[in-house]
């Protein structure tokens, strides 16, 4: 359903042919469902997966004709951003791992296990928040977390820099509104 409404927003184009992109839609979907869970997805986040896919291929006007390329891209598509999505669910779960194991050796107030605590659920709500960024922001500000520099990052992705500078800066600010009153405490331990 989410997917019908994103589909909806683009502009009709007369060359595109809509019903071979639903033929299509229809023939791969369940299978690159199935393929999805298999990295250990959700079904529902296989389906949110599958769906960006083939919107995807709706935004880019993916050449249909060409079964055996068109296949390849679909699950291509669907293997890196399910490989995307479990790199950052350990990258979540790592940091909380780590914060909880060193509160483990630390024996700590009952005043300090709370604001552990708290800043977990920051930090959840963090990973939470960047999750709502468009593929491009979370790649930018991912590498960025990473120490990679603005120009780095522009010729890796190979795009300009001005590019990256204003993707950055969206990301920043869809987070800070995200965040609402937590945004101070999250944008200093992101880029400290």
């Amino acid at each position: 359903m989410y997917f019908c409404k994103r589909m909806k927003k683009m502009r009709n184009d007369s060359k595109w042919d809509e019903n071979e992109y639903r033929k299509n839609y229809d023939t791969y979907y369940k299978s690159l469902v199935v393929f999805a869970m298999k990295f250990g997805v959700s079904q529902e986040l296989a389906e949110d997966i599958v769906q960006d896919v083939f919107f995807a291929v709706w935004e880019r006007r993916v050449d249909m004709l060409n079964k055996p390329s068109f296949r390849s891209y679909l699950f291509t598509g669907v293997r890196n951003r399910c490989l995307d999505s479990i790199r950052h669910g350990v990258i979540a779960n790592n940091y909380i791992l780590e914060m909880t194991e060193n509160n483990r050796r630390n024996s700590q107030s009952l005043e300090d296990i709370e604001d552990v605590i708290f800043t977990e659920e920051v930090f959840i709500k963090l990973f939470e928040s960047i999750d709502n960024l468009s593929l491009r922001q979370r790649e930018i500000l991912k590498m960025n977390m990473e120490g990679k520099k603005l120009t780095e990052i522009a010729d890796i992705l190979n795009i300009t820099y001005e590019t990256v500078k204003t993707q950055k800066k969206r990301a920043i600010n869809a987070l800070k509104k995200s965040l609402g009153d937590n945004r101070s405490i999250l944008l200093s331990i992101l880029f400290a």
